[in-house]
């Protein structure tokens, strides 16, 4: 219980993901997330709600280890858990910042 916890690791997938994530080309959306014609109300509000939350949940993970508890994609239809924590927190936070980017391009596209 005392031991220090294993460096973490990411998977291959995770990696892949990560990667992907990463690149400025555009990707396309799973059918089960495709956004709809308008923008919800209070869409950056929920955003940045999500953002705090995401936050908690890695303060509340720091004493696990990361690279034995595994999870699913909820983007992917087949729920096999070939990520591990490590790797979905590291997605997560590419994830957003690919958000965030797509955020600063319409901004300047308006201004």
């Amino acid at each position: 219980a005392g031991a220090p916890l294993p460096d973490w690791k990411p998977t291959l997938i995770g990696g892949f993901m990560v990667r992907t994530f990463e690149r400025p080309a555009k990707l396309p959306t799973p059918k089960t997330m495709v956004p709809g014609a308008t923008p919800r109300t209070g869409v950056l509000e929920a955003f940045l709600t999500h953002l705090d939350t995401q936050a908690g949940l890695l303060d509340d993970a720091s004493g696990h280890d990361w690279r034995r508890l595994r999870m699913a994609s909820p983007a992917v239809p087949v729920p096999l858990k070939v990520f591990n924590l490590g790797d979905v927190f590291t997605i997560l936070v590419v994830h957003a910042e690919r958000h965030t980017r797509q955020i600063e391009r319409v901004i300047s596209a308006i201004h």
